[in-house]
């Protein structure tokens, strides 16, 4: 039983959390940047250990390279 993991619906990941907001795990969710589990039509739970491990590492993801004929002169 200790293996069951803790599952946060979005609402709860604030109060748990802070720092965070609704708007802002619904577009890391949205986007596939964490992990979740659909329940339902419209529920999305998200793992309260995976979402702690992708807060401590922060956003180590490289800034997208720019596209088209304008680009930026540094």
């Amino acid at each position: 039983m200790d293996n069951i993991p803790v599952m946060l619906k979005i609402k709860e990941v604030p109060a748990r959390f802070p720092g965070t907001n609704e708007h802002m795990v619904r577009q890391l969710v949205l986007t596939g940047q964490i992990p979740s589990v659909i329940v339902g039509t419209k529920k999305y739970l998200i793992c309260e250990e995976t979402l702690s491990e992708f807060l401590r590492r922060g956003n180590n993801t490289p800034e997208p390279e720019p596209s088209g004929k304008i680009r930026r002169i540094n």
